[in-house]
């Protein structure tokens, strides 16, 4: 595991499995906390996994840093 891996981890713990699902094609996380995966075009609701707004705010502007860039409400698009 990379340190850049680990520096998001403790804000997405519960996806780990499905990242590393070579199956799983995309993730999708709304507002609400709700996980959405996507295996074989199928996108299925996990239940059981829950990813609030604040977690996701702190994996992503992580990840943006590691990449030496910034992500912020004036400039909320990142590529990564």
């Amino acid at each position: 595991m990379t340190d850049a891996w680990s520096t998001i981890l403790p804000y997405i713990g519960q996806l780990v499995p499905f990242v590393e699902d070579p199956d799983v094609s995309e993730i999708m996380c709304n507002p609400g906390g709700d996980v959405f995966v996507e295996r074989a075009g199928l996108i299925r609701l996990e239940p059981d996994v829950r990813l609030l707004e604040p977690a996701l705010e702190a994996a992503v502007k992580r990840i943006a840093r590691e990449l030496g860039q910034d992500i912020s409400p004036s400039k909320p698009l990142l590529e990564a």
